[in-house]
């Protein structure tokens, strides 16, 4: 009866095993934020496709601290500087119109179809996590009052 029970212990525990990296948010991160802002938009013509943008304003940002990702609204928005201004980034995810995904009855052509991968966050409707790396590392801030704007709609293009 022991070693069954001790057998039936040393099973149940192989999935607790696991290795499982949670991401940890850091509480005090070394920068200091005056703005954030998310607005979605849509072109004005039918292949420009529409998106959403987050802009992050900086009080505080150190040299040596690069701003990696933004994290909202279940997508991984890939951030540049915006143009000239320092201290401010912008976020930006264009969506895209026509997947390309196959649907068959062979199930071994459906199975090139690459599932998006799982979003890492539980977040609310104005909630962002900003990804920036510091000494080598990658390191998560969650960002819990992102202004969220009116949608931006850029006119059609002028035909002449």
């Amino acid at each position: 009866l022991l070693a069954l029970s001790i057998l039936l212990l040393s099973v149940s525990n192989c999935g607790s095993s696991k290795d499982t990296k949670a991401i940890r948010l850091e509480s005090n991160p070394p920068f200091t934020i005056s703005e954030i802002f998310a607005q979605d938009w849509v072109a004005g013509v039918k292949e420009g496709g529409s998106g959403t943008n987050v802009h992050v304003t900086f009080d505080k940002l150190n040299e040596d601290l690069s701003i990696e990702n933004i994290y909202f609204d279940k997508k991984v928005l890939f951030v540049r500087q915006a143009g000239n201004i320092p201290k401010t980034f912008v976020g930006s995810y264009k969506t895209v119109s026509g997947r390309d995904v196959v649907m068959d009855s062979d199930p071994t052509k459906e199975a090139k179809n690459t599932p998006a991968p799982a979003f890492p966050f539980e977040l609310g409707s104005t909630e962002a996590v900003i990804k920036y790396g510091m000494d080598g590392t990658s390191k998560y801030y969650k960002v819990s009052d992102v202004v969220l704007k009116p949608k931006l709609a850029y006119p059609a293009a002028n035909k002449n």
